[in-house]
């Protein structure tokens, strides 16, 4: 029992020496962050608003219909870092998929609707999109960091 009490511990230390770290940095609304935020947002939304049109296949980014999944990618604080991320209550159906069959208790009649003309006979396959907008722009977002970083040694 000690140990998972000193692993506790442990954790929480690590966690307060990275938000002094990052504190002493400027914390999570320092240029860098935000510039990298902001070009992880971009990518996002156009990876989201690619053709419209025709639906897209499972394992591609979903195609755009009416824009409100690219236009609902927002960023904010989150403990000691920023988040990125649609706000779209359709995101994480679309990212991981989903399958209703593998579930005994049936969705509430709203979200049933909602979700009709998505899932179609209780299934949609994963069509992805955040790791590919992440991918995109790894090595931007690494620039980014470094560049904002090294101007504020030169201050």
């Amino acid at each position: 029992m000690t140990d998972v009490f000193d692993l506790g511990k442990s954790i929480a230390g690590v966690g307060k020496t990275m938000d002094a770290v990052l504190g002493d940095l400027g914390g999570v609304d320092t240029p860098e962050l935000k510039s990298a935020a902001r070009t992880l947002m971009q990518s996002m939304r156009k990876t989201l608003r690619r053709s419209k049109g025709a639906p897209s296949q499972p394992g591609e980014p979903p195609a755009a219909e009416e824009g409100r999944l690219a236009g609902s990618v927002r960023d904010g604080v989150l403990g000691a870092g920023r988040w990125v991320g649609p706000t779209d209550f359709k995101a994480p159906w679309l990212e991981e998929g989903v399958d209703d069959r593998k579930h005994k208790t049936r969705p509430s009649n709203a979200a049933h609707r909602a979700l009709s003309h998505l899932v179609g006979r209780n299934r949609l396959e994963k069509r992805p999109f955040m790791d590919a907008s992440l991918a995109a722009v790894q090595n931007d977002l690494v620039d980014v960091m470094v560049s904002g970083i090294q101007r504020r040694k030169d201050l």
